[in-house]
């Protein structure tokens, strides 16, 4: 099964060791990965289905940010 990506924009993250936390938390989301990308504010998640995409979303809400997708 091919995992699929997903480009999300994030709110409210304010210094690098936000990208720690986001990362951290969506790797807790099995078989879903994290990149952060400080600068544009976004990140890029890939997951085995959508359902696992959901609650990597989920899993930075929870941190506090607000979560939008983008692509």
């Amino acid at each position: 099964m091919e995992n699929k990506q997903v480009k999300i924009a994030i709110e409210g993250m304010g210094c690098k060791s936000c990208v720690a936390k986001i990362e951290k938390a969506v790797s807790a989301v099995q078989g879903a990965e994290g990149t952060v990308d400080f600068g544009e504010k976004t990140a890029l998640i890939t997951a085995p289905d959508h359902s696992s995409s959901a609650e990597a979303l989920d899993a930075i809400r929870k941190l506090g940010y607000n979560v939008s997708v983008v692509a």
